[in-house]
């Protein structure tokens, strides 16, 4: 392979797997290092059948990401016990904390980094042409971080706060 664009943990496994280095690390490209790599969605027409369904959704993830930073002594153990039941092997520990090092966990879906990452897909050939706007529909979310006293998060002009 002479270059790959891919999240973790692929980047930790060819670094230390594979013997590759880093050219850019792309949370250098970004305001404060934050963009999403992973983002929790539902069509618009399940959200309008099953807004309490979505509700427990958002809430267990809110809960995650809650335990993630209350435990992050245990995050390791528990990702790669995941891995292995789903896959049948596990990362290497120095590959897990690897990885682990490189990312964060939020419920905020950077919905402001939306219209750059479009741009780049379309310029990189990866994306089609289409309209983002009303993708974000935050308000159970944001109903969600109120009551638990949380700051809320933006659709940044691409849906519903």
């Amino acid at each position: 392979i002479q270059g790959a664009w891919v999240p973790e943990p692929w980047v930790s496994r060819l670094v230390i797997d594979g013997g590759g280095h880093v050219l850019q690390d792309e949370a250098d490209l970004w305001p404060d290092g934050q963009f999403p790599t992973t983002v929790l969605l539902v069509s618009a027409s399940f959200l309008t059948d099953h807004p309490d369904v979505v509700k427990d959704l958002l809430q267990a993830n809110l809960d995650s990401v809650n335990w993630i930073a209350d435990n992050p002594d245990q995050v390791a153990d528990v990702v790669n016990k995941q891995l292995t039941a789903d896959t049948g092997k596990p990362l290497s520990d120095e590959v897990i904390d690897r990885a682990l090092q490189h990312v964060s966990f939020s419920v905020d879906p950077h919905a402001d980094t939306f219209q750059t990452l479009v741009e780049n897909g379309l310029a990189a050939g990866t994306q089609k042409k289409g309209s983002i706007d009303g993708l974000f529909d935050l308000r159970l979310l944001n109903g969600i971080l109120t009551d638990a006293g949380a700051d809320t998060v933006s659709a940044a002009g691409l849906g519903k706060d």
